[in-house]
């Protein structure tokens, strides 16, 4: 009996010991998956933390920037002043200076604002001596001997002579004229006292020139002078001649009648941009005829004309594309019931009748105005309230003068109450 359980146990021990070594892998496993999820997680959550991080980094850095900025403007502006300069730390440690120093009082920036004026001043005298002389040297040699080669002095001594000088607000304008008879004006130089800065304008353009400061500024601008000067003068004449062109065209029956049917004026003058010569009609101001500066050449839109008479049937169409109800009337109408508005107005009312004034209930009508009579105690008119039907200007009547209402804008007391 001994001998059969002494073989029973070994079986046991041995049945025994493959069940624990798998419950223990089993252990082991669940703990490895475990610590995985747990690593995975711990991963996604720092992730998240440094993305955020960046994100506050990455903000601050740019409100760094946004003030560093402002120090760079404010350190301009007390360089402007003539005030001292100071250092900004941002973030580093602070100097005993930087913290004990005062902001500029307004009595410290008055100070320094003026002796800046004095500056300024000086500055401006002196550059107005300057450009003063150099209108001097013009007047002594006018071919200036001592700036130009022969051959440029005699381009000058042919084709310009030296014209109006004038000296307004902190410019000079000095004006050379053509050489022939009737003594055009081709250029105008202006000298700016405050800049130093120089321009020359001309019916090709506007050219800025080095500051006449500059010890080659005379140089540089009689070699402008000579080398654009023939070409200054063919366009200035075909310039004349377009416009007379243009004068005898508006003339033309039809286009008379074109413009008396649609009720609009053809203008005096052109407008001038950069790059041409404006013809505009109507008070809505609409662009009907381009001389272009380049060549000289007109312009119908995009139609190009070397002549007038090749331009007629263009201009034709241009005019007929006009709106047939007549821009003066909508215009007289809005300004009319605009006044209107304003006579009604409590304020108005009690102005005029502080003044011993009367409006009169209707307006009266003469060539070119729509009148509102304004009568005293005794019956007579004191002054008048007018529409321009022409321009749609709102006037003043008095003492026999016109007096556009909005140049009373320029006194600041005379405010709507």
């Amino acid at each position: 009996m001994n001998s059969t359980k002494e073989i029973k146990e070994p079986a046991k021990k041995k049945r025994f010991w493959p069940a624990i070594k798998s419950l223990a892998m089993l252990v082991l496993a669940f703990m490895l998956i475990f610590n995985t999820y747990q690593l995975l997680n711990l991963g996604m959550i720092v992730t998240k933390v440094d993305k955020y991080n960046q994100g506050v980094v990455d903000e601050i850095g740019a409100m760094n920037g946004d003030v560093k900025a402002f120090a760079a403007d404010l350190t301009e502006i007390r360089e402007y002043l003539l005030l001292p300069t100071k250092e900004y730390s941002f973030g580093e440690k602070a100097t005993e200076g930087n913290i004990d120093e005062k902001p500029a009082s307004e009595t410290e920036l008055g100070v320094y604002a003026f002796l800046n004026s004095l500056d300024k001043e000086n500055a401006i005298s002196k550059n107005k001596t300057i450009a003063l002389s150099l209108v001097d040297k013009f007047k002594v040699d006018p071919t200036m001997k001592e700036y130009a080669d022969s051959e440029v002095r005699r381009t000058i001594q042919g084709a310009l002579s030296l014209g109006d000088v004038k000296a307004e607000n902190s410019t000079l304008s000095i004006k050379f004229l053509s050489g022939t008879e009737e003594k055009e004006p081709l250029f105008n130089v202006l000298l700016n006292f405050e800049t130093g800065s120089s321009t020359i304008q001309s019916i090709a353009g506007i050219k800025n020139l080095k500051s006449f400061t500059d010890s080659g500024f005379l140089t540089e601008l009689l070699g402008h002078l000579v080398d654009s000067v023939d070409h200054v003068s063919k366009l200035k004449k075909s310039y004349k001649n377009r416009l007379q062109e243009i004068a005898d065209l508006v003339k033309d029956d039809e286009i008379k009648k074109i413009l008396a049917d649609k009720k609009v004026q053809w203008p005096a003058n052109p407008e001038e941009n950069a790059e041409s010569y404006i013809f505009k009609v109507g008070q809505d101001g609409i662009p009907i005829l381009n001389i272009r500066k380049s060549d000289m050449h007109l312009m119908v839109g995009e139609q190009n004309f070397e002549n007038a008479t090749a331009m007629k049937p263009a201009l034709i169409r241009a005019f007929n594309s006009i709106e047939s109800a007549s821009p003066e009337q909508k215009l007289t109408t809005e300004r009319l019931n605009e006044l209107t508005a304003i006579f009604q107005q409590p304020a108005f009312q009690d102005l005029l009748t502080k003044s011993g004034g009367k409006l009169s209930e209707q307006p009266r009508q003469e060539t070119n105005k729509i009148i509102y009579d304004v009568t005293g105690p005794d019956s007579k008119v004191k002054f008048s309230f007018a529409i321009e039907i022409t321009s749609g200007m709102v006037k003043i009547l008095k003492d026999d003068q016109e007096i556009a209402v909005t140049s009373f804008l320029d006194d600041g007391s005379k405010k709507k109450p």
